[in-house]
């Protein structure tokens, strides 16, 4: 689809604009610069193969959108459109590919939204490190990077997020460590890092995490026993772990009485298939 294709219309008091289609390359609406009430945008591709955007300009004009959701997308054209995206809240990338190695992208470029809050990136095969500038947000409390198996290293300034409550590494294959500033992850919540599986161990200074409430370390086969780290995390409510775990957690929690303990078994599927 073309920009010639697309009606000439206006929607002034639009505030949610939805793009569901399948093709290989696809024309955002021409209208889109006119709806300067726009909070949510969501754009989502339902063919085989990922779709390529085109007239991106039209994200100038997006000051007020809060919440953007893009599905099976090449995403590296977006990178000199985001800045000005001032009041996002929301960012939400799926099945998206071209975004490989963000890490020299510094605070004032990519990802440096001063109100976003939450952003989640799932089976974007080619990521292999995230942007530094993700670390400078006083406003984010939720990351979500799961089924990413290219990304071998989170930001060593992760540890800036003082707001964060919920970081999820579900599934990233090639993570080997988490950074030694997690730590000053004062207000962190929820940290699930199954299913990676060349994890080894947790930084130094890890049970400094006071508010930390639930964990789930299921299938990461490479992890040492941790349950003294555990033990010392005063706000630990629940662990979920393998089973091969199950009897030496259950010890440290008796002794503690800190938290429980939820063994489950591996499980194989191929349910990601259907995302």
């Amino acid at each position: 689809m073309d920009e010639k294709q697309w009606a000439q219309m206006r929607f002034p008091e639009a505030e949610a604009l939805i793009l569901y289609f399948t093709a290989s390359r696809y024309c955002i609406p021409t209208f889109v610069h006119t709806m300067k009430k726009l909070k949510v945008l969501i754009v989502h591709n339902y063919s085989a193969r990922r779709a390529t955007l085109s007239r991106l300009d039209v994200f100038n004009a997006l000051s007020q959108l809060k919440t953007l959701q893009l599905e099976k997308l090449t995403v590296s054209p977006l990178y000199d459109y985001f800045s000005f995206l001032e009041s996002l809240q929301k960012l939400s990338l799926s099945l998206c590919e071209g975004l490989g190695d963000m890490s020299e992208l510094g605070r004032d470029e990519f990802f440096n939204f001063p109100r976003l809050s939450e952003i989640n990136v799932d089976h974007c095969s080619d990521l292999e490190k995230l942007p530094k500038g993700l670390c400078f947000s006083n406003s984010m409390k939720k990351i979500s990077v799961t089924n990413c198996h290219g990304l071998a290293k989170f930001p060593d300034e992760l540890g800036n997020l003082g707001m964060l409550e919920v970081l999820r590494l579900c599934a990233c294959a090639d993570l080997t460590e988490l950074p030694a500033s997690v730590r000053s992850l004062r207000k962190l919540e929820f940290l699930d890092i199954s299913l990676c599986g060349r994890l080894e161990r947790f930084p130094e200074g890890f049970h400094e995490l006071s508010s930390l409430k639930k964990l789930d370390m299921r299938e990461c086969c490479r992890l040492k026993p941790v349950s003294k780290t555990l033990g010392k995390l005063p706000s630990l409510k629940h662990v979920i772990c393998d089973k091969k775990n199950e009897h030496q957690l259950i010890c440290e929690a008796n002794s503690t009485s800190n938290f429980t303990v939820e063994a489950v078994e591996q499980a194989f599927s191929l349910d990601w298939l259907y995302c």
